[in-house]
């Protein structure tokens, strides 16, 4: 899965008003990236599974994803704003690390499970969670790229990673 990201695809200082801002921001750079074919048809699937239910999962990240007809191949696209964004409405959660998920309507390898399954896992951990939303862009480019990498054990990623 390690494919999924490149360096491009990192975005900090992310000056927006709304999740709708925000996930529109990270769309238009997985276009620039030529990694979906349609930014605008792409943000309404994403918004039509955030409707479904807020993708915030505590920590101040959000893991928003869409599946489309737009979408070349499975990508991912992290960024992070300037100030707390509201991601829920019913509870009040903010969020200011975002990793977007797209992949195409096709897939049948159930790849948005997988990547989120693997997030998920990493995201349990504080020094997983202090890089994502504390370091440079290098350092995120690595430490995403090993959680995405299949081959990566945890306690390789922690050694690798976490000795800051």
């Amino acid at each position: 899965m390690s494919t999924l990201f490149n360096r491009d695809c990192i975005l900090f200082d992310i000056d927006a008003d709304s999740k709708e801002e925000i996930i529109l921001t990270l769309i238009h750079r997985l276009k620039q990236t030529g990694k979906i074919t349609n930014a605008e048809d792409f943000y309404h699937d994403t918004l039509a599974r955030e409707a479904i239910c807020p993708t915030s999962i505590g920590y101040n990240i959000s893991f928003p994803h869409g599946k489309s007809d737009h979408v070349k191949e499975a990508c991912i696209a992290y960024g992070r704003s300037r100030r707390p964004i509201l991601w829920n409405t019913e509870t009040g959660e903010t969020v200011s690390s975002i990793l977007l998920i797209a992949v195409p309507k096709t897939d049948g390898a159930m790849t948005h499970l997988k990547i989120l399954a693997s997030l998920s896992r990493k995201i349990m951990h504080a020094e997983f969670r202090d890089i994502l939303i504390g370091s440079e862009k290098e350092a995120i480019y690595q430490l995403l790229e090993n959680a995405l990498s299949d081959n990566q054990t945890e306690a390789e990623l922690c050694e690798t990673h976490c000795a800051h």
